[in-house]
């Protein structure tokens, strides 16, 4: 069922809602700054609780040695 999601469907408007794929993970990883290296509540404002947000900031350490291609596609995406 989640196959589709692995090969990219969360990466396209319609389909990730009609296979089930959807995260706010992928969205706000470039909304929030986090995709261009900006640190949460010191480089830029984060409007979720302090707990969330640091979540959010040790993930984004965590993806960064990784190539672009992988962590998401930042500076192709749509959001």
């Amino acid at each position: 069922m989640k196959l589709p999601c692995r090969a990219g469907a969360w990466d396209d408007y319609a389909q990730q809602f009609r296979y089930f794929c959807y995260t706010d993970i992928y969205p706000l990883y470039a909304v929030e700054g986090f995709s261009a290296g900006q640190r949460a509540y010191i480089d830029h404002g984060v409007e979720y609780p302090v707990l969330t947000g640091g979540a959010m900031q040790v993930a984004a350490w965590l993806v960064s040695i990784l190539d672009e291609t992988i962590r998401g596609r930042s500076t192709t995406s749509r959001w």
